[in-house]
């Protein structure tokens, strides 16, 4: 199972901390509770978190120079971690001007105090998504449409990862850009499928800029600057793709019945007598992908959602 969420909170308040501790314990999140900014540069020094929450007006250190060292850090777990790091700053104050220096100084966001429920859930479907990559929002749909199908295409998606990589390392290494765009186009598509919208979308910017080195479309930009596009944001896509891939496994792990479960079930001879609602929904999406594969003149993955098509039939039929 995927780990709790674990935050950071700043604030020289007592009371102001267990406010937020029960707040943040209601919502399924752990966190560190510290007060003023020497104490928050030590636990940041001594592990990773998931988002800091800091408190404005603190002694000594306010919200804003403190976010500023923050941002100055390094070291961390992960390359660039402390200027990627979601932080929020809390705040009575109702202040455009100085909100907007808050922002200035690094700060990803302000909520106001004292913090409602609600703000923050906003604030953690923007910066902590369950899975990077997928909004909160489009995820909740997709498994209330159906959890099982979607666990299925997350698993098929999941098990190609390091195969994507390969494949893409080895285009770039042979400066073979047209199998290399052939390989971003495969990724947009299938991140659409998994409602991976933002990732489709940088999936799509690469592959037209592939198509732009190729001489397949123009973009107005130079022969080296495309390629330099190539060269930095490539790295960022897989990434993405790598980050996402352990969270979308512990969604699907939470939906697929268990196999001992599953044996159990075979065991005793339990088998549909008919073809279930649900298959034969799965049945007609994996037809709707093959088609959009098709129009995308994506000849490989429609061969590969055929597959899936045939393999499912034959499951059914038996």
């Amino acid at each position: 199972m995927k780990p709790k969420k674990h935050f950071l909170v700043v604030d020289d308040s007592e009371l102001s901390l267990r406010v937020t501790e029960m707040l943040l314990n209601s919502l399924g999140i752990t966190g560190d509770y510290v007060s003023g900014a020497d104490a928050a540069f030590t636990a940041l020094s001594r592990r990773d978190y998931d988002l800091v929450l800091i408190d404005y007006l603190m002694p000594g250190m306010n919200g804003i120079e403190t976010v500023e060292v923050i941002r100055r850090m390094a070291g961390g777990q992960r390359r660039g971690y402390y200027a990627s790091l979601p932080i929020i700053i809390l705040t009575a104050e109702e202040n455009e001007e100085l909100v907007a220096e808050m922002i200035a100084s690094g700060a990803n966001g302000v909520l106001t105090k004292p913090l409602q429920a609600e703000d923050l859930k906003k604030v953690m479907s923007e910066w902590t998504p369950r899975v990077h990559g997928i909004s909160d929002e489009s995820l909740e749909a997709a498994l209330a449409e159906d959890p099982e199908g979607f666990a299925e295409l997350v698993k098929i998606f999941c098990e190609d990862i390091p195969a994507k990589r390969a494949r893409i390392d080895a285009a770039l290494n042979a400066a073979d850009y047209e199998e290399y765009t052939v390989e971003v186009h495969r990724i947009k598509g299938e991140c659409k499928i998994i409602n991976a919208t933002e990732l489709a979308e940088a999936a799509k910017v690469l592959e037209f800029t592939g198509k732009a080195i190729t001489g397949a479309v123009p973009n107005g930009k130079s022969d080296e600057d495309n390629k330099m596009t190539v060269l930095c944001d490539t790295p960022k896509l897989l990434y993405a793709l790598e980050q996402m891939r352990p969270e979308l496994l512990d969604v699907a792990e939470e939906i697929m019945p268990k196999e001992e479960e599953t044996a159990a079930v075979e065991e005793q001879g339990e088998t549909p007598s008919a073809v279930s609602k649900t298959d034969l929904e799965k049945l007609m999406r994996y037809a709707d992908h093959a088609l959009e594969s098709l129009h995308d003149g994506d000849i490989q993955l429609t061969s590969e959602w055929l597959e899936e098509i045939k393999e499912l039939t034959v499951r059914l039929l038996r």
